[in-house]
């Protein structure tokens, strides 16, 4: 009996160690996503400042160059944001396993903007480190943040980042 008792001890902090493994494994995952969604609106910063001296040029321009300079800018900037968003979710997904479905599933009718708040907010970034990522303000983050807890329904005293780590 004492064997059997070590032995299923000894399981259970082997369980135990690889549960905590796994979770270290999860926030370095989550940590390194929110870091690479921070660095890559740093890069679509840039790329805004690039932009703006382009159009400034694209005015000096006879009207037809003008006109496919300016289409040019559009074009990468639809893009570029694009990109950026689809490479967000697939590196979310892959750490995040069902997250997305687990979402749908409760029912709830939520925009495009909105499912990227939760996501953005799954990976605990604050108001302003939000606003900065989707180029809001912080009071408009914090009202989709509020129109957000409304329709899942959440009383007062739950947290809505608990509630979607939970997911």
């Amino acid at each position: 009996i004492q064997r059997k008792n070590r032995k299923l001890q000894f399981q259970a902090l082997l369980t135990e160690k690889e549960n905590d493994r796994l979770k270290l494994s999860l926030e370095v995952k989550t940590k390194d996503i929110a870091t690479k969604l921070l660095y890559s609106q740093m890069l679509s910063n840039k790329n805004s400042e690039i932009k703006t001296v382009l159009t400034q040029f694209a005015y000096t321009l006879t009207a037809g160059k003008k006109e496919k300079l300016l289409e040019l800018i559009k074009d990468i900037e639809i893009q570029n944001s694009e990109s950026l968003w689809k490479e967000f979710e697939i590196r979310f997904n892959q750490v995040h396993v069902g997250f997305y479905e687990k979402l749908n599933q409760l029912g709830v009718n939520l925009t495009p903007n909105e499912i990227k708040l939760c996501s953005l907010l799954r990976l605990n970034l604050t108001s302003k480190e939000i606003a900065i990522i989707t180029y809001r303000s912080i009071s408009t983050v914090e009202t989709n943040r509020s129109t957000l807890r409304k329709k899942l329904n959440l009383a007062s005293d739950e947290n809505l980042i608990s509630f979607l780590l939970a997911l």
